[in-house]
């Protein structure tokens, strides 16, 4: 909070609504890894070392072994489920887990009916939808959820799981690979709603500085068509 945008943003970083970490919270899923995971962020949103709820899902280094899949069980405990919403500053905000499957997508359509086509939607989830490491799910699936979002005011959809940041447009959407803190590039996004607009910048934590950015503006319920 209080770090300049860049110049072509404009304004500073004002203090968070929520942090989103979209899925990879331990290595192997292990019950001491999710303790580790807790201490830092909190056993249910609001508790931890930030001061601002934490919403999560999982990836696909969370699910464990097949009788013990600790951390989708304690992020649905902690969530209600492991798809879930939230409303964040005017954009209803949807977590679909590791991707969007054919079991998430019936719960979509329903809660994007629910909100109605004028109400801004952001989607969140770990696999990307084209690029590296994008065959993690199929293309039937990423058509299936295509389908899904039709006729929906979907302002972006924002993933995790390849180690790196950046943007780009796929099938009508804006999305936003999140970046990470491990491996080689050491940066997270921050991400702005006003009036229409979502600013999103990738902050590098070893330069201390913005790596890139991107603004696009979204009018109230404009819809998302093929």
């Amino acid at each position: 909070p209080g770090t300049p945008w860049p110049a072509a943003l404009g304004g500073t970083v004002g203090d968070p609504a929520a942090l989103i970490v979209a899925g990879d919270l331990t290595e192997l899923g292990r019950p001491e890894e999710w303790w580790a995971f807790t201490q830092l962020y909190g056993f249910l949103p609001g508790q931890g070392r930030l001061r601002y709820p934490v919403f999560v899902g999982t990836g696909n280094h969370d699910q464990g072994m097949a009788l013990a899949r600790i951390v989708p069980g304690a992020v649905e405990f902690r969530h209600g489920s492991l798809d879930y919403a939230i409303r964040l500053g005017g954009l209803h905000v949807i977590g679909l887990d590791v991707y969007p499957d054919a079991a998430a997508l019936p719960w979509l359509r329903a809660e994007l009916g629910r909100v109605g086509p004028e109400q801004p939607v952001l989607i969140w989830f770990h696999y990307p939808l084209q690029g590296p490491y994008s065959d993690w799910w199929t293309d039937e699936e990423k058509g299936a959820f295509r389908e899904a979002v039709e006729g929906a005011s979907i302002v972006a959809v924002f993933h995790g799981h390849y180690h790196r940041s950046g943007h780009y447009r796929w099938r009508g959407l804006q999305v936003y690979n999140v970046g990470s803190p491990r491996h080689s590039d050491h940066t997270f996004a921050a991400v702005r709603w006003r009036a229409g607009r979502l600013d999103v910048g990738a902050w590098d934590w070893d330069r201390g500085d913005w790596a890139w950015h991107h603004g696009t503006h979204h009018a109230a319920g404009s819809v998302l068509a093929r």
